[in-house]
């Protein structure tokens, strides 16, 4: 017997193909921040990273974060940073329409000493930090020689934590010690790669005509 139906029950479509970029988070842009005096969240000091965070109290400070080496753009002179306080915190929210459309995600940085980032708090990047949970009172790993290179980092997996609506960038900043690194800066990007191509057939299975 033909069983002309089956041919289009069983086509089996290509897989997506990433399309075209999109800027979700660019580079010297605002921040929600809170300096590294004291923990960003008490008693749990990871839901600052929740995108249901309260962070209305903190400032809205301008990326580049820094002291010491004067940045391209003005950003934010951490002048008290120096001695006082290791890390800082920083909250960004960015909007995605529909997750399935994410293909990819990359993470841009410029980062002096290291920083440990995460989206709805969901870890998506470290650099020069230690293994573990961070602290007030970590330090990162040891300065790297400078210049420091751009850091692209590629983010697996996006629409495993992504959702609908509003989303968080959430980062901590960190010096390699509190008073010995002579400088420190921070600013961060993000773009996805977007699947704008339609599904297409790859084969039939059985194929036209079979009997």
């Amino acid at each position: 017997h033909r069983f002309p139906f089956l041919t289009a029950l069983l086509a089996v479509l290509g897989c997506w193909c990433p399309g075209r970029a999109a800027e979700m988070v660019s580079l010297d842009t605002t921040w929600r921040f809170q300096n590294g005096l004291s923990e960003a969240s008490s008693p749990d000091t990871t839901a600052w990273r929740a995108l249901g965070f309260d962070d209305s109290s903190w400032a809205e400070l301008p990326a580049p974060f820094w002291y010491g080496d004067l940045q391209p753009a003005p950003g934010t002179d951490l002048t008290d940073k120096r001695y006082n306080y290791r890390c800082v915190f920083l909250r960004k929210t960015f909007a995605v329409a529909n997750p399935g459309d994410i293909a990819s995600l990359t993470l841009g940085a410029q980062s002096d000493d290291g920083f440990i980032a995460w989206i709805n708090g969901h870890e998506v990047g470290r650099f020069n930090m230690p293994g573990g949970e961070p602290t007030i009172g970590t330090d990162s790993l040891p300065a790297l020689p400078e210049p420091i290179a751009f850091q692209s980092i590629p983010i697996d997996n996006p629409r495993d934590f992504l959702v609908t609506g509003t989303n968080v960038l959430t980062v901590q900043g960190f010096n390699s010690s509190l008073g010995s690194s002579s400088d420190f800066v921070l600013n961060l990007s993000l773009a996805a790669t977007l699947d704008t191509e339609p599904p297409r057939v790859e084969r039939l299975l059985p194929s036209a005509g079979a009997e």
